[in-house]
């Protein structure tokens, strides 16, 4: 069993990103994140993270469209990673470190839901 330990990071896909980012820094007083995560863009306000796409419907890769995407935090994204290998789940994006202290991978639930697991390796 795994221990989810914090909702990491909100995914919202748009249709029109610059429009988006537009809203929700001068509307809702998000700001741009020195992270960076192309093709998205990383907003936050306190410690609420954002991440906003282009949507990619259109292009069904990764199963069943969805606006929102959970993403979680574990204790290890790696470990968590290699748990969910071992149980035989589907991955539509394997374990990737971007960074010393960032990785992460996506799956999908039963129905075909995005969930993506991200943070320290």
């Amino acid at each position: 069993m795994i221990k989810i330990i914090n909702l990491n990071i909100i995914a919202i896909y748009e249709t029109n990103l610059k429009k988006s980012v537009k809203f929700y820094t001068e509307i809702l007083g998000f700001t741009k994140s020195k992270m960076v995560m192309p093709p998205g863009i990383i907003l936050q306000t306190g410690e609420i993270m954002l991440y906003l796409e282009e949507s990619r419907a259109e292009k069904n890769t990764f199963g069943k469209h969805s606006e929102f995407s959970p993403c979680f935090a574990t204790e290890s994204i790696k470990q968590t990673y290699n748990t969910l290998k071992d149980a035989k789940i589907k991955f539509v994006i394997d374990y990737t470190e971007y960074a010393p202290t960032f990785a992460l991978f996506r799956i999908t639930d039963p129905d075909g839901n995005l969930i993506e697991f991200a943070g320290t390796p």
